[in-house]
């Protein structure tokens, strides 16, 4: 069954191809937190900030221009080099020790929960359950507390009535962060692992209308606008039949309970 529509480009073959846009995701997302911490706005003055004090190299004579490539194509994949056995170009883990020691706050990117998230291979609770702790704890770091949601409604079925359910959908402030955007995929793939066709596709449509949101922080943005059609594709549709999910009425009445949506603020 599909939720939402397919994506407008199909650029994924396989699994490797979504492993792929993640790690560009990744080493896009890195680069960008080491540009903020060092204090500079373009992938040259990062060059010159990283080529400062090291012998035998001169600015800009000798820019290796590797952030160029890791900002606006997401190359090489970062987690490579900064993992327990990283990559053999010894020439490039050089340049990449280098951005490390500038921000060394910025490898803590690589390692978000949000990158699990994106990664459409099934989660069991368990997992759930440590990328929730996880998240929470980046959620603190970040100083992130919003707690205004929408409480959306849904009544029983006259067919095979059931006790009337409740779903909170948080509501983001903009611009929109990727820790914002990360609550609800941890929220989406919650309900997921559930089998909860209602709160999947309500976080479903939140976490795309975020994706589509101009008004994003650079953490967001590097994830723009591929994201979009990334989830379209990974998360756009679900199986259907009775045993893993609920009937198809289900897609119909979170729509109109969403139409009907009521604020929740606290008081």
């Amino acid at each position: 069954m599909r939720l939402v529509d397919p994506p407008s480009t199909h650029r994924w073959r396989n699994p490797r191809d979504l492993r792929r846009t993640i790690e560009r995701w990744q080493t896009k997302a890195f680069v960008t937190e080491v540009m903020q911490e060092v204090g500079v706005d373009t992938a040259y003055a990062l060059e010159e900030r990283m080529l400062a004090g090291v012998p035998g190299y001169h600015f800009p004579d000798d820019r290796p221009k590797l952030c160029d490539r890791m900002l606006s194509r997401g190359e090489p994949a970062i987690a490579k080099h900064l993992g327990i056995r990283p990559a053999k170009d010894l020439a490039t883990k050089k340049w990449i020790d280098r951005l490390h020691d500038l921000a060394p706050g910025a490898a803590r990117t690589v390692k978000s929960p949000v990158w699990r998230l994106l990664d459409p291979s099934p989660l069991t609770f368990l997992e759930w359950d440590i990328l929730n702790f996880e998240f929470g704890s980046e959620l603190l770091s970040a100083g992130s507390y919003t707690i205004r949601a929408w409480c959306v409604s849904i009544e029983p079925e006259t067919l095979h009535p059931e006790p009337k359910r409740e779903y909170f959908v948080f509501e983001e402030e903009e611009p929109i962060s990727r820790i914002a955007f990360g609550r609800h995929l941890l929220a989406l793939r919650q309900y997921e692992t559930r089998r909860d066709l209602i709160g999947y596709r309500l976080e479903l449509l939140e976490s795309l209308r975020l994706a589509r949101c101009q008004n994003a922080r650079s953490d967001m943005a590097v994830l723009q606008p591929l994201v979009v059609d990334y989830l379209a594709h990974c998360f756009g549709s679900v199986d259907a039949s009775p045993e893993p999910f609920h009937s198809a009425w289900e897609v119909e009445a979170s729509q109109r309970a969403w139409d009907a949506r009521t604020p929740v603020f606290p008081e």
